[in-house]
């Protein structure tokens, strides 16, 4: 598909045919210029040169770009909005929200679902009893060690919550579950979860 009018081609090709025409002009006037040592020719030669740069300059300055053709448009749009929620495809992301809808309709909380990154996600939760506690959701099919453990309780302390959740698709080790004992650390397992998703979820009805 071509953006130039028939009007616009043929401008372009006059402003070209000009160019070349005076480009030759200044090239035989500058050339007898210097053969009869005529300083009136060789300015002239110099004068209709400059022209010619300038008219040059004009018409390439006034061509127009080629359009985009709207069926390119219309799927670089299309693109860019099936690409736009990356982020809300990640499968952390997706597990968080279940989380969160679980302790809504389970437990009256109120829950903020942050940025996923990676393999887990944020939560910031508060009680029915207004009560603050934190929450990482764990998306991995590596049983979680001590080291999420102690994580999790850095965040506890760090925000001065109550309590902290930690939650996964998977299993923890027996290290990471002896480690969270005598706590305020609740470690939820994939298998328990789903038993959560499952009472409370919006498909239990």
């Amino acid at each position: 598909m071509n953006d130039h009018t028939p009007r616009e081609e043929n401008s372009n090709a006059t402003g070209c045919y000009a160019s070349l025409f005076l480009s030759l002009c200044s090239i035989a006037v500058t050339f007898l210029g210097l053969l009869w040592q005529n300083r009136g020719l060789q300015f002239s030669g110099i004068l209709l040169l400059a022209t010619d740069v300038g008219i040059l300059v004009y018409y390439l300055s006034t061509m127009r770009r080629p359009a985009i053709p709207a069926t390119v448009k219309a799927k670089t749009e299309t693109k860019a909005e099936v690409e736009a929620p990356e982020e809300e495809s990640l499968p952390v992301l997706a597990l968080a929200n279940r989380v969160a809808e679980v302790l809504q309709r389970g437990a009256g909380a109120r829950v903020h679902v942050n940025t996923a990154l990676n393999d887990r996600c944020v939560l910031d939760i508060k009680s029915a009893t207004d009560e603050p506690a934190v929450g990482i959701v764990l998306h991995t099919t590596d049983n979680v060690g001590v080291a999420a453990v102690r994580g999790l309780h850095s965040l506890v302390v760090n925000t001065k919550a109550e309590r902290g959740l930690l939650f996964t698709s998977s299993t923890f080790t027996a290290d990471a579950v002896k480690w969270a004992k005598g706590k305020s650390l609740f470690l939820i397992d994939g298998r328990t979860l789903d038993q959560m998703v499952a009472k409370y979820g919006t498909d239990a009805g």
